[in-house]
């Protein structure tokens, strides 16, 4: 068994890419080949226009050159860091893997790190820098995942998925035909 390597999403700016999302994918690219991954999960729905963050971030990282023996999967599901975490670990329940590496930016790091480790568990987080302190919009967004992660324990993603659909906005029945 191989690592599997999680790239997260950035929301694209005028349905381009930002420097960041393209940051992210290049540590990416790089981290798989330097740990023999078997494969790249890019995580990130349509958050803004009709591509999805994963379509975006499978270009770049073909652009960058994707060793030949890891595999590519999109998730396009997720609108933010918890829909992440939650629809990357149902990917990876049907995967064999010896560890899960999760890349993102400095200022999303810490955030980033503290939900994908109640999701999933023992992850590696990466930074393709030096991770910042969270700012106020990363505070408020945490303050929310840690209401829908109240009570809930890794790996308990049907759990999560339900509390994500009646508590969290970007994922109700409503906005999401869940």
């Amino acid at each position: 068994m191989r690592p599997i390597i999680i790239v997260l999403g950035d929301r694209p700016e005028g349905g381009l890419p930002t420097e960041e999302l393209r940051l992210r994918v290049r540590h990416g690219v790089a981290l798989a080949g330097s740990t023999a991954a078997s494969a790249l999960i890019f995580s990130g729905g349509a958050t803004s226009g009709a591509r999805s963050e994963a379509l975006l971030m499978q270009e770049i990282a073909e652009q960058e050159g994707i060793p030949a023996h890891v595999a590519t999967i999109l998730e396009t599901m997720s609108l933010d860091t918890l829909g992440n975490a939650c629809f990357s670990g149902l990917i990876l329940k049907n995967l064999k893997f010896s560890s899960i590496h999760v890349v993102t930016g400095p200022a999303h790091f810490e955030r980033a790190s503290f939900i994908f480790s109640r999701v999933l568990g023992d992850v590696e987080m990466e930074c393709y820098g030096r991770p910042l302190p969270m700012s106020a919009k990363e505070l408020e967004a945490m303050e929310l995942a840690e209401y829908i992660l109240e009570g809930i324990d890794p790996w308990q993603l049907d759990d999560l998925c339900r509390r994500m659909s009646s508590l969290h906005p970007y994922y109700s029945k409503e906005v999401r035909g869940l």
